[in-house]
């Protein structure tokens, strides 16, 4: 993913070990970190961006019913 007008920076603190295994996933490819982890989150959302926490899984949930109950009433 190169630099565009569709894409933004992120920042997240996030413990050694994951920057350990990024860093040793990424180096080999060549890639920086930001590349691999960018990487990882598009696959997320490729992958219909599942919850990642049951927090979010209730509020997944809930959008989802919220957006049936638009459309039987529009």
């Amino acid at each position: 993913m190169g630099r565009a007008k569709n894409a933004g920076t992120l920042s997240a603190h996030v413990s050694n070990e994951i920057i350990v295994t990024i860093r040793n996933r990424a180096a080999p490819l060549n890639w920086t970190p930001s590349k691999f982890t960018a990487l990882i989150l598009e696959k997320w959302l490729n992958d219909g961006a599942p919850p990642v926490h049951p927090i979010d899984e209730s509020m997944v949930r809930l959008s989802k019913l919220a957006e049936k109950e638009i459309r039987r009433k529009g």
